[in-house]
């Protein structure tokens, strides 16, 4: 990327602030969204994030994280295929094992596969790590992950 390059997107940021009060807040998500894909994909992330993926099965989850977190990201799965409903054994274990490797890293817990399966790690998780993981719910519409912070105290506590 040439310096002209640059001083055009630093112009049009320029215009994009100066215009930020007639923008809806939709269309600021998406630019919030586009920056942090650029950035992500420029710097790699800023924080040290691990997406734990539940079940790894049909879906191309791995290359919908990467497109929207980064190529850089961490990502574990805990099973594969299909599993009996009585994994949660396993779950639970692998799960002990990833907090401790990653105690220092936020996690992301993608919820696939059996319900069950997704609520025993988030579990797991929040119970060896003393916080709660964030949980990734996929929006088709958007073909995007929403975040969804499941800790009760903020549910409870934060205005509606």
């Amino acid at each position: 990327m040439n310096q002209n390059n640059i001083n055009e997107w630093l112009e049009d940021g320029i215009r994009l602030i100066r215009n930020l009060t007639k923008i809806t807040s939709e269309e600021f998500k998406k630019a919030q969204d586009l920056f942090e894909r650029i950035s992500n994909t420029y710097y790699g992330t800023k924080e040290t994030k691990l997406f734990i993926i539940v079940n790894e099965g049909l879906h191309p989850i791995v290359p919908a994280l990467q497109d929207q977190f980064g190529r850089q990201i961490t990502v574990e799965v805990l099973t594969r295929g299909n599993v009996p409903m009585d994994a949660e054994k396993i779950i639970a274990q692998k799960c002990r094992t990833l907090a401790e490797k990653y105690r220092d890293y936020q996690i992301y817990i993608v919820p696939s596969g059996f319900p069950y399966l997704a609520v025993a790690a988030y579990n797991v998780l929040q119970q060896t790590l003393a916080r709660h993981p964030i949980w990734l719910q996929y929006d088709r519409e958007s073909g995007k992950y929403l975040k969804k912070n499941l800790d009760p105290r903020k549910l409870l506590t934060e205005d509606v």
